[in-house]
């Protein structure tokens, strides 16, 4: 009957309504996950960014308190070795200021060992940031080929500002009604 055919009618509309909000709040949540993931992402970057300044401080602060216990260790043990307590005077001055000089080439070969590794450090972390960069291209790049291959299907699809201006510009428009 007619009454009976409008409400199968309607109850189809309303399936399809429900499938439809469905598919709209699966692509508004996936598109929020991308956002924080991005945030979260960055965020990494930054406590990474701060971590490693301070662990630069701390190790800074620990090789010059290692320098001085290392000229402190060395002066004693040249003493022990050579019993300087039992010495002449000039023979004390003597082998002390040859003491000194020993140690002091001692702490200029360390500070060279610890300056290569040092630039050793730093080359790495570039390679890192760098590796990181071509990457972060690399998914905008997709991201973008995925756009303009989907973009006109997707329009009515998207919350708003999923698109951003950037992603207009690529496409070549200046507003998603243009698609």
């Amino acid at each position: 009957s007619q009454a009976e055919r409008q409400r199968k009618e309607e109850m189809e509309a309303l399936i399809a309504d429900y499938h439809m909000e469905l598919v709209e709040k699966k692509e508004r949540d996936r598109a929020r996950e991308e956002m924080e993931k991005k945030i979260r992402s960055r965020l990494v970057m930054l406590q990474a960014n701060e971590y490693q300044m301070e662990l630069k401080q701390i190790k800074k602060e620990a090789e010059a308190e290692e320098e001085l216990k290392f000229r402190q260790k060395m002066m004693e043990k040249f003493a022990e070795d050579d019993r300087i307590e039992q010495m002449k005077q000039a023979d004390r001055n003597r082998k002390r200021a040859e003491h000194n000089r020993e140690v002091q080439r001692l702490v200029e070969e360390r500070k060279r060992q610890l300056e290569a590794e040092r630039q050793s450090e730093l080359a790495a972390a570039a390679m890192a940031i760098e590796k990181e960069a071509d990457i972060q291209r690399i998914i905008q790049q997709e991201r973008l080929k995925l756009l303009r291959e989907h973009a006109v299907k997707l329009k009515g699809f998207l919350p708003k500002g999923v698109f951003t201006e950037d992603d207009l510009r690529a496409l070549g428009v200046s507003s998603i009604d243009e698609l």
